[in-house]
């Protein structure tokens, strides 16, 4: 999938230019001001998401606003082409924008959710005390969330390697601690605090924790 942009004010400068608009064709509407107003809104990090959606759809709504207004006449050079890059390019572009934002919100709320979960439960493996069946009650559910959820979130600004492989490697040494006795237990479980102390810090370092 391609990543979608949002123009900046000198394509759009550009694409007035190539098509001979004039400037101020429509009233009130300044195209060039409100990317310029999104850009300087618009922040990295899916903890951002919500006020990246939010600046995402002032910039469409203004944009819609303004080829919804503009006379054709005031597009000296092929009004049909400006017309189809404008809404595809520009009003396109920041709705496709808002969609994702909104999307990455959510999934980052979830995340977060199975990350207090994780968390919560990796608190009742009790030292010296924890069983075998604890730690596969354990996997089976808060580690499991944790994985599925974070396979599955997508933003360009976040990066999970990390967070997925401690999680993965948490699940190696939950499988290979299977029917064993209490010392080789509780030598897994601090292993696995010691690699739940690296997953929250990387979480933090990506704004989800």
């Amino acid at each position: 999938m391609a990543m979608i942009i949002i123009p900046t004010r000198a394509k759009w400068k550009a694409l007035k230019k190539t098509h001979e608009v004039a400037d101020g064709a429509v009233s009130g509407v300044d195209v060039g001001k409100a990317l310029d107003t999104y850009d300087a809104a618009a922040k990295t990090g899916i903890r951002f998401a919500l006020a990246n959606a939010d600046a995402a759809e002032k910039l469409e709504k203004t944009l819609a606003t303004y080829i919804s207004k503009l006379d054709k006449k005031k597009v000296k050079k092929d009004y049909a082409k400006f017309e189809k890059t404008f809404l595809d390019d520009y009003v396109g572009a920041a709705r496709a924008k808002k969609e994702d934002f909104k999307r990455y919100s959510a999934d980052a709320d979830t995340f977060k959710k199975e990350l207090t979960s994780f968390f919560t439960a990796i608190q009742h493996l009790a030292p010296n005390k924890t069983t075998d069946a604890e730690l596969q009650k354990f996997k089976s559910g808060p580690l499991r969330g944790l994985s599925a959820v974070g396979s599955g979130l997508r933003d360009a600004n976040v990066d999970l390697t990390a967070i997925n492989k401690d999680a993965a490697d948490i699940q190696k040494l939950i499988d290979a601690a299977a029917g064993k006795d209490g010392a080789v237990i509780e030598k897994v479980r601090e292993a696995i605090v010691k690699l739940a102390e690296n997953l929250a810090a990387e979480a933090k370092k990506q704004g989800l924790a």
